[in-house]
C-alpha cells in the first residue's frame, strides 16, 4: 500500500498548503506536483540530488545494454535506479537549517531569485489558477483500471476499451450516490461496494 499511502499523503499536503497559503500546483505526475509559480531554474538548482541519480542511472543503463544486449525490464530498471540512488548518496549535513539558509538564499540570488520575487510569483500563480475541472467517479474508475490492469494477449485495442468501459459500469452500478447533484457545498462520494475483484474481461 506504499504507493497509495504516498499519493494520499501528497494529496493531503497539497490541500493543506492551498488552504493555508493559497498556493496552486502544477500538473500532478505520479502523485506529485510542484508549487505553481516557482521558476524552473530554482527547481533545477535545488534538485541536484535528482540530477546526480539520473546521471548515475544513465551510466548503469548503458552498461546493462552493453552487457546484456537489451534494455532492462521494468523490474531490472527499478533495481538499477535503487543502485544509482545508493551509489550517489552522501552523508547529510548535521548543520541546522538556520546555518544552511544563508547559503540557499545566496545560491538563489545568483540566478536572480529573491524571497520577494519568489513569493510574488507563487502568489500570482495561486490567484490566476484555472478553475478545477469536474472529476466524475466514472473518470476515476476508468483511470484506475487503465493504470492498474495490464493488457491481455489476444485482446485488441477496441476490445480492451470496451472491456474497461464494461468493468467501470459494473463497478459504478455497485455504488450509491456517487455523483451528488451539482451545487452542493461539499460533494461527497459514498462508496458501498463489496470487496470483489472485477475483471475487465468478465461479461
Amino acid at each position: 500500500y506504499q504507493r497509495a499511502l504516498g499519493g494520499l499523503y501528497q494529496s493531503v499536503l497539497r490541500a493543506e498548503l492551498t488552504s493555508r497559503y493559497g498556493v496552486a500546483f502544477g500538473e500532478i505526475v505520479k502523485g506529485q506536483a510542484e508549487i505553481a509559480g516557482v521558476p524552473d531554474d530554482l527547481l533545477a538548482l535545488f534538485s541536484k540530488r535528482t540530477a546526480q541519480v539520473e546521471d548515475a542511472l544513465a551510466v548503469k543503463l548503458a552498461e546493462f545494454y552493453e552487457r546484456e544486449g537489451r534494455d532492462p525490464t521494468m523490474w531490472e530498471k527499478a533495481a538499477l535506479t535503487r543502485e544509482a540512488a545508493a551509489d550517489t548518496r552522501i552523508h547529510k549535513s548535521s548543520r541546522p537549517v538556520d546555518e544552511l539558509r544563508p547559503g540557499w538564499l545566496e545560491d538563489a540570488a545568483d540566478i536572480g531569485i529573491t524571497n520577494e520575487s519568489l513569493l510574488l510569483g507563487v502568489h500570482q500563480a495561486g490567484r490566476s489558477q484555472d478553475p478545477v475541472a469536474d472529476v466524475t467517479v466514472s473518470d476515476l474508475v476508468i483511470r484506475a483500471f487503465c493504470d492498474l490492469q495490464r493488457p491481455i494477449a489476444g485482446v485488441d485495442g477496441q476490445q480492451w476499451a470496451q472491456a474497461v468501459e464494461r468493468a467501470a459500469d459494473r463497478f459504478i452500478d455497485g455504488c450509491v450516490d456517487l455523483d451528488p447533484a451539482r451545487g452542493s457545498a461539499c460533494p461527497v462520494l459514498v462508496l458501498e461496494v463489496s470487496p470483489v475483484w472485477i475483471s475487465p474481461l468478465r461479461r
